[in-house]
């Protein structure tokens, strides 16, 4: 068995300010996870049990930790921060029916009953907020669920349904060998959330409330990393371009080969994973790539995958490989050279893993459905652009006119919308109209409806060198909701044609189109929609 890890020095000295300092401080963290768990009275024990730090533990049953557990807490103190709102998921994928504000605001009653309490003051060194919508480090998401699902070591249980109960063991987890423990006698400095916010710790029986802030330990056993290469690829000028290879690894790097007492690992991981270390197979991970980068090019998941597929599995040596294959140029090499950062995210799941590694089902009921990766697939994506970027107005006066006895309404109004073109290699023009009214509609009547302000829609459409021909798609919003148009733009542009009217602006000079395009739907007999339209557009790249 290796050697246990040792308490650095001067641990025992470091209070809550020096804590936190330490805990952000990447030379100091191992100090700070120590001098954390020794303030909260968790005592600490190698796999034989024999004593690394004395707690407030009186015997086996109550909570402590393994030695070669506290590097797992060292880098869940450095991984990025989550949102609480995962940690909030977590707590109601487990039975608590609370909202997430309102598992914020029973930590906050809770804390607020216990100021001088050492985590309560850790949580506000480290500026952690139970209110808006706060994001947390892995640390504190096990410290929040320790508190609120372990009752104090040496207490009766409170805050759930069996409160005033003894501390039990579940029923068939009692065999294995037994470790001898007894801490120094201080009170434990965990609990709080516990005993005062029933609404968070009612869900989590006696019989597994230690186990929830194991499982999430174990679960930040299992080190997933990213790593990517090249740093940059360009897109193709005559097919398909360069590729983004990614590689996912997964693995166990902190389980000794043997542990010989204790409830967790004598009952819950089993002698497979207890002996695992290095390579993990079978961790799903969930693939996307940001926004940007969708546009340029397309995921690979590999040989096998499904089409529209986002999850692989780790093989047997705890890898899973990817791509991100750019796409052929529009330009296909001509053009001003443009680039942007792409980026390729990966969730992992280990529950699966950890099941086929021996964790018994219990246990993988309780570990999140997400741990924390490391890295990041970042590279640049490089490509020539020689599309036209065009930009400009419509400024349109319309009306309606309803002619039949029993309405007699007339309206009219005038709007300006704001046009980007872009026209690409092949003439074809995508971009985006926002249209806004310019004021209340002039009728004679009452509309029955709010007057529509602003309505934003896609254009489509083609170019040659003399004309540009578009239509404003179906709106994609309109503001305020609920409202009409009364004065008939709309309609002109929608009713005859679903798809949107076509507009035929004539290219009057270089870089320069400019036109007028009337449009009319209905009659005279029962009314009529007319719409006056002036399109000045300029080219910015040409």
């Amino acid at each position: 068995m290796s050697e246990p890890l040792t308490p650095p020095a001067g641990f025992d000295h470091l209070m809550v300010p020096d804590t936190v300092s330490a805990l952000v401080d990447p030379s100091r963290v191992r100090l700070g996870v120590w001098a954390l768990l020794d303030h909260l009275g968790i005592g600490v024990y190698t796999g034989d049990g024999e004593q690394v730090l004395a707690g407030s533990e009186q015997s086996e049953n109550d909570f402590w930790l393994y030695d070669f557990e506290v590097p797992v807490l060292e880098r869940m103190a450095t991984a990025a921060s989550i949102p609480f709102s995962e940690y909030a998921d977590y707590l109601r994928a487990h039975g608590v029916t609370a909202t997430v504000e309102e598992i914020l605001a029973g930590y906050a009653s809770a804390y607020a009953k216990h100021p001088d309490g050492y985590l309560v003051q850790f949580l506000a060194a480290s500026s952690v907020q139970f209110y808006g919508t706060p994001s947390i480090s892995p640390l504190t998401e096990w410290l929040l669920l320790l508190d609120a699902t372990v009752s104090p070591n040496g207490q009766p249980a409170q805050g759930s349904s069996l409160a005033g109960a003894a501390r039990v063991t579940p029923a068939g987890l009692r065999q294995g060998v037994p470790c001898s423990l007894s801490g120094d006698g201080r009170a434990p400095g965990f609990g709080i959330a516990r005993s005062e916010s029933e609404a968070i710790a009612i869900a989590f029986g006696e019989a597994v409330a230690d186990l929830p802030a194991q499982a999430m330990l174990v679960a930040n056993a299992i080190e997933v990393s990213l790593r990517s290469g090249p740093s940059e690829v360009h897109e193709g000028h005559d097919g398909p371009g360069a590729r983004e290879s990614i590689e996912a690894t997964a693995q166990i790097g902190v389980f000794p080969l043997t542990v010989r007492c204790g409830l967790l690992f004598n009952n819950l991981v089993g002698p497979n994973l207890a002996s695992l270390r290095g390579p993990l197979a079978g961790v799903t991970l969930t693939w996307s790539a940001s926004p940007a980068a969708s546009g340029h090019g397309t995921l690979d998941l590999g040989e096998g995958a499904a089409a529209g597929a986002e999850t692989t599995s780790t093989d047997r040596g705890g890898r899973s490989h990817v791509s991100f294959d750019t796409r052929q140029e529009p330009s296909k090499g001509k053009g001003d050279l443009d680039d942007l950062t792409a980026s390729v995210f990966v969730r992992a799941d280990v529950r699966s893993a950890l099941l086929a590694a021996g964790a018994s089902r219990l246990l993988v009921a309780l570990v999140p459905s997400q741990v924390p990766v490391q890295g990041m697939a970042t590279f640049r994506i490089t490509w020539h652009d020689d599309s036209q970027h065009w930009t400009g107005t419509m400024t349109s006066s319309a009306n309606e006119t309803v002619t039949a006895d029993n309405i007699g309404l007339v309206c009219s109004g005038t709007w300006t919308t704001a046009l980007s073109l872009t026209i690409a290699t092949d003439g074809n023009i995508t971009g985006t109209a926002v249209a806004a009214v310019d004021g209340p509609p002039a009728c004679r009547g009452t509309p029955y409806t709010a007057q529509m302000e602003v309505f934003r829609a896609p254009v489509t459409g083609s170019a040659t060198d003399t004309e540009l021909r578009f239509r404003l798609g179906t709106p994609s919003s309109y503001e305020p909701a609920g409202s009409g148009d009364f004065t008939a733009l709309t309609a002109t542009i929608y009713s005859a044609d679903p798809a949107g009217a076509t507009f035929t602006v004539p290219i009057t000079s270089p870089g320069h189109a400019q036109g007028a395009q009337p449009l009319q739907y209905g009659d005279d007999a029962t009314g009529k929609f007319t719409s006056e339209n002036a399109i000045v557009l300029d080219c910015q790249t040409c």
